[in-house]
């Protein structure tokens, strides 16, 4: 058994698949590249010059991005999402050839926490290496988890694009490239 396993491993690679994808490559310092945003459920995604010139985006409705690429062709995404009483924040990963690799969450509340989450994506699926729950005020890890998450447990789900070519804003990528 054991050497069918190390046999399968070692296969993976040269197949072209992993069992796990390594943290993001990418580390950008500076503004992103291009910024878009959907300011509200009703108009379509838009380019703009900066963050800082996004206009208010509707909670539950409006999502910005930022977006860097690198000369490899990998991607890397981060997106905003007010909502009601929080913000979800998601820097997405993907790979030259278009596959997202690595997620990194955070969602921030009005109730005095905050969540982190991030790991790989493995067999088309989300797997968190690591995962918090913090306090706003101090930035301290919580022992107990919060009231919230347990009422309404898909606050803690990000959304997710598995291909970069699925991204809502595709078409604007493709426009600079």
């Amino acid at each position: 058994m054991k050497l069918r396993f190390a046999l399968v491993t070692s296969l993976l690679p040269i197949c072209g698949f992993s069992l796990h994808a390594a943290p993001c490559e990418m580390n950008p310092s500076g503004p992103a590249q291009q910024i878009l945003a959907q300011v509200d459920a009703h108009q379509a995604w838009a380019e703009f010059k900066s963050i800082e010139a996004v206009p208010r985006l509707t909670p539950g409705a409006g999502v910005s991005a930022e977006i860097w690429k690198a000369s490899n062709g990998s991607l890397l995404v981060k997106t905003s999402a007010p909502g009601k009483d929080i913000e979800a924040y998601t820097v997405s990963c993907y790979s030259r050839a278009g596959y997202l690799d690595y997620v990194q969450f955070e969602l921030r509340t009005e109730w005095g926490w905050y969540y982190k989450a991030e790991g790989p994506i493995i067999m088309g699926k989300f797997r968190r290496w690591t995962e918090q729950f913090f306090d706003s005020k101090s930035n301290q890890p919580l022992v107990v988890r919060p009231e919230q998450p347990d009422d309404f447990p898909q606050m803690l789900i990000p959304v997710l694009y598995k291909r970069a070519k699925l991204l809502p804003f595709t078409d604007l990528l493709e426009k600079r490239r």
